[in-house]
């Protein structure tokens, strides 16, 4: 598994219904997150894309409840 589909998978988690812009993620060093974000939607997880009026940056927000977190952990190898 990827270190970094985990990595954002953590950060999705963490920021909760804040969510994490596409900023965020590249001052997180974290390469392609789109394509990490793609991969967790195929495991089921729905994250929500929108972008941010007047600004060039999307905001990611991970909705919980979805998908048994067994599932997810065994996913991204934990």
């Amino acid at each position: 598994m990827k270190p970094s589909l985990a990595r954002v998978y953590d950060m999705l988690e963490a920021a909760g219904s804040r969510g994490v812009t596409s900023g965020e993620f590249a001052r997180a060093f974290v390469l392609r997150f789109s394509a990490r974000i793609h991969e967790l939607r195929k495991l089921g997880l729905e994250v929500h894309a929108e972008k941010l009026p007047g600004r060039s940056q999307w905001l990611f927000v991970l909705r919980k409840g979805l998908v048994p977190r067994w599932r997810v952990a065994a996913a991204l190898d934990r």
